[in-house]
């Protein structure tokens, strides 16, 4: 410590000033100045640090010495009206040519009269690095070089887009400046190096984490890593998991500083994040510790926690849950009086806390201090994944409770999506009446098409898969009217489908359509039929939406963001729409690609019209042939009919010598003939 640093932190400002004046004649070392501020700053002795300052400005201003002083003393003070006049004038006498030296000083703010000069000046530092000659990286394009940049305009070289122009204010939101010896830009320019450094995981870990203040986010790598970036993350890991005082995960590697693992979990306690990051933060440095590090770390937070004076009181449990997990030691009451009874405020809670294990420990903490009200309540607002849990905990509070409420929920409730739930829970047990099951069994079928499509994919699963047996002997007490209102019900119900629930109902129908002599034709089941050409162009164009067009529409999307003002920007909504288009149309086509299927061959007879014949009917007008087919081979204009319209379902089942009206068309037509189409038939 130099004497000068000494006489500021023991309060002596009679003795520093006075040294100080004597130092300004020897010349004044920057440093040491700056670390007197920092002293004085630091213990509210903001027009002291002002005067001093404004002393060494006296006797130097406009040399050398006075520039170095005024960078050393920027990242010091707070608001000094002192200081914020000399920085802009040095600015402006450093950056004469530089065009947006005004508009980087405005948005930094160091031209407001009363600004915080430290903020303002890292602020401002940031954008001095955009002038020509630098290097930014653009999330897109990757890195690019700057050729010029005026007021309002920058060219940027990126290589395959050379010279681009771009608003000023479209680099600045798009680029962020890198260094001209960073891994990015070695990518660029020395190819064979770059590869040479991929090679080796643990050096290129060691210079990403430099770069980047010690930490590497796997979401910023891809413009710095290029195309291989998901396969050089993956190596990064692997060398972060053997490497000494790293944390990995599946999103980010972060080197500790030194320490130990106490001062570290401490060191994200005390920062200024909400409590939820900080607990996220803590537990991503538990982690990576070993096992008799985390037990000492987190025994030594447990006997001294720090104040945690925060409003999230599900990360203030998980935070203590955690700590005591590690520490290996027993509860002892200090979570339960962290857990508030009031339904609303456990809610709160339980959607701070991340861990699983710990939502399950604090519902049993909250379960075992309200009363059954309380529980209807909470099951009635929590997400469906968390019901089963809260139900678990109440098992040993509050037994037969959950049986009693999910019964009321089945049988007097009025929401389909609780209905379908109990019941899924209900039927999932082994026990239960025969008798008690098929009611709860014919009351979700009828709830089926009324509830979202999480709960009825979950409640016609369980039906099928653990109530089988039930659902059958059900479907065989109702009479052909209740179950072909019960098909038509479930009918348009994709879940239902999928789940199998209604190929039951199709084949008890058949069943007895079989016994009273009427045929059951394949194209009656769930499936839809196709020619074997058209499904696999249909799996191609799905391959080609999701390989080439939808990766090529989001490129255009980053291309356009990076043209300006996004709510001016016409080509940038374009591309949106574009992207979500294909999007949509990907989804769509993947969904129904699951339910197609080549016409039977074994199926297909010349007796019999079906989807894969064709239909050659005579009528007022002479003859007309119609080929069935499925909707992707669908042509009406060339005689091609989709069997699942109008006109082709009127086809569909006929045999020669059949008399038919069809929809569109006037008058009575005779089937003359039915064949099998061949190859040549379609396209």
């Amino acid at each position: 410590m130099s004497r000068l640093t000494e006489l500021a932190s023991s309060g002596r400002y009679v003795e520093l000033e006075g040294l100080w004046l004597d130092s300004l004649s020897g010349g004044l070392d920057p440093d040491e100045a700056a670390g007197v501020f920092r002293i004085l700053v630091g213990a509210g002795e903001h027009d002291r640090a002002d005067d001093l300052l404004e002393v060494a400005l006296g006797e130097t201003d406009g040399t050398p010495a006075a520039f170095a002083l005024l960078e050393r003393a920027a990242p010091v003070f707070g608001a000094s009206e002192v200081l914020r006049p000399h920085l802009i004038e040095m600015m402006r006498d450093r950056h004469l040519m530089l065009g947006p030296l005004e508009r980087f000083m405005e948005d930094s703010r160091i031209l407001k009269p009363g600004c915080i000069i430290s903020e303002a000046w890292h602020r401002l530092s940031w954008l001095l690095r955009f002038d020509a000659g630098n290097w930014v990286l653009h999330a897109v394009h990757g890195p690019g070089r700057i050729l010029r940049i005026t007021r309002t305009h920058a060219a940027v070289d990126f290589g395959a887009n050379r010279a681009m122009e771009m608003p000023l204010d479209s680099l600045l939101e798009s680029c962020s400046p890198v260094s001209p010896d960073g891994v990015a830009v070695l990518r660029r320019v020395d190819p064979a190096a770059f590869s040479a450094l991929c090679a080796e995981p643990a050096v290129l870990l060691a210079r990403l984490l430099d770069e980047n203040g010690g930490t590497v986010d796997r979401a910023s790598l891809g413009p710095v890593l290029g195309p291989h970036a998901a396969e050089i993350w993956r190596a990064l890991r692997d060398a972060a998991k053997t490497a000494e005082g790293h944390i990995e995960s599946p999103e980010r590697i972060e080197r500790l500083q030194g320490g130990g693992l106490e001062e570290a979990l401490r060191g994200a306690l005390s920062s200024r994040q909400p409590l939820s990051e900080r607990v996220a933060r803590m537990n991503a440095l538990l982690k990576a510790a070993l096992p008799e590090e985390q037990r000492m770390a987190s025994g030594a937070l447990l006997a001294d926690m720090p104040d945690l004076r925060s409003v999230e009181a599900g990360a203030r449990f998980e935070l203590v849950w955690t700590l005591i997990q590690a520490a290996g030691e027993e509860e002892g009451g200090r979570l339960a009086e962290l857990v508030d009874p009031l339904t609303s405020r456990a809610l709160q809670a339980l959607s701070e806390i991340s861990a699983p294990r710990c939502r399950r420990d604090f519902l049993s903490h909250w379960t075992s201090i309200v009363e059954p009200p309380a529980l209807e309540d909470m099951t009635r607002q929590l997400a469906p994944g968390q019901r089963q849990a809260l139900l678990d905990a109440a098992a040993a509070t509050h037994p037969g409770w959950a049986e009693t409420f999910l019964r009321g929920l089945v049988f007097g409730g009025t929401d389909s999506d609780l209905l379908l739930w109990a019941s899924s829970v209900l039927l999932d047990g082994v026990a239960g009446d025969p008798g008690d099951r098929a009611a709860i069994i014919r009351t979700a079928l009828d709830v089926i098409p009324r509830g979202r499509a999480e709960n009825q994919r979950r409640a016609a699963r369980t039906i099928v898969e653990r109530a089988g047996e039930e659902l059958r002997a059900l479907l065989k007490s109702l009479d052909a009217r209740k179950l072909s209102n019960l098909s038509d019900l479930l009918g348009e119900c994709g879940p239902a489908h999928e789940a199998g629930l209604c190929l039951e109902i199709r084949r008890e129908s058949s069943g007895r359509s079989a016994d009273s002599g009427r045929t059951y034709y394949f194209w009656e089941s769930d499936f839809v039929f196709d020619s074997p050409s058209a499904i696999r162009r249909r799996a191609e164009a799905i391959e080609k939406l999701r390989t080439v067009e939808i990766p090529a529409a989001a490129a255009t999307v980053g291309e356009a963001a990076s043209h300006g003002d996004l709510s001016e920007n016409a080509e940038y909504k374009a591309a949106l729409e574009r992207r979500d288009l294909l999007l949509e149309r990907m989804s769509r086509w993947s969904e129904e690609f699951g339910r197609l299927r080549p016409y039977p061959m074994g199926d297909l007879s010349a007796s019999v019209s079906s989807p894969g014949t064709g239909v050659r009917l005579s009528g007022d007008d002479g003859t007309v042939e119609f080929l069935l087919v499925g909707p992707l081979e669908a042509r009406p204009e060339e005689g091609r009919v989709n069997y699942l319209a109008p006109l082709g379902s009127a086809l569909l089942g006929r045999r020669r010598g059949e008399l038919l009206e069809l929809p569109g068309r006037t008058g009575r037509f005779t089937v003359d003939s039915v064949r099998i189409l061949a190859e040549g038939d379609l396209p």
